[in-house]
């Protein structure tokens, strides 16, 4: 199965996860007028050559993010720090240095509640680090270019299908993350 294909079963399955409100939350944290979908995916955040998709307006924010890794058996779900310069996002550490702070406080609040999450990072090369337990993010890999993932991995590889248990336990899996999600971008531990 291909990740356009998962992207739309998730938005699909999500209607009884509070992940599905996602949208709803952009609107308001970002004080949009409307968002561009209600869905968490959309075609424009859906990367079909490079095998993952991330939640549609999150190019410069904490993104919910699933994907196929390449070279590799596996499918990840979970969030990410795209700090890779795009049209849009030009100077994206300047971005993602103070959300990467906030994570890194929340996590030391809240780490025995995540710390069966893993997380694994990539720079610009891309040089890839294998998976390892999640922890905070050091200054070293706030750098331009580099991309950072914390979630969970599955034995798929590119084309596999998800069973329904494993898309409930990563729409639960994302919707307790929302947590870690607001407070990276708005500072505020009692936003839900």
């Amino acid at each position: 199965m291909n990740i356009s294909k998962i992207a739309d079963n998730l938005n699909e399955k999500s209607k009884d996860y509070q992940i599905a409100q996602l949208q709803n939350y952009r609107v308001e944290i970002n004080k949009l007028s409307q968002p561009y979908t209600y869905d968490i995916f959309s075609n424009k955040s859906i990367k079909y050559k490079d095998n993952y998709a991330y939640h549609s307006g999150g190019r410069k924010e904490m993104q919910v993010n699933i994907g196929f890794e390449p070279d590799r058996e596996e499918f990840r779900a979970g969030f990410a720090f795209s700090i890779e310069p795009s049209r849009s996002l030009t100077e994206p550490v300047e971005i993602f240095k103070p959300k990467i702070k906030r994570f890194n406080e929340f996590l030391d609040k809240n780490y025995d509640k995540y710390s069966d999450l893993m997380m694994f990072y990539h720079d610009d090369v891309p040089k890839r680090s294998e998976n390892y337990q999640i922890e905070q993010i050091g200054d070293n890999l706030i750098e331009r270019g580099n991309f950072i993932f914390f979630g969970e991995f599955y034995d798929k590889k590119a084309g596999d299908n998800l069973t329904e248990k494993e898309y409930r336990h990563i729409l639960k899996l994302m919707s307790q993350m929302l947590e870690i999600y607001f407070y990276v971008e708005t500072g505020d531990k009692q936003y839900l």
